[in-house]
């Protein structure tokens, strides 16, 4: 599991399976909760190229 953290202060933890599908889950999140932000794919990409992690403790659960 990867995961990243909405820069936002204390706004969210976003995770996904991999890093292509955590770019999608990324750009849902800023749709969602950041309306306001101009956030491409691209930019997409490259925060989570930078900030992404693995999220051993989602990839625990996830397979449970």
């Amino acid at each position: 599991m990867r995961a990243v953290e909405c820069v936002a202060p204390n706004c969210a933890h976003v995770h996904a399976e991999d890093d292509k599908k955590l770019v999608k889950e990324v750009m849902k999140h800023a749709a969602t909760v950041h309306p306001e932000m101009d956030f491409p794919e691209t930019t997409a990409q490259e925060f989570v190229r930078s900030a992404g992690y693995d999220d051993k403790q989602h990839g625990q659960a996830a397979r449970r």
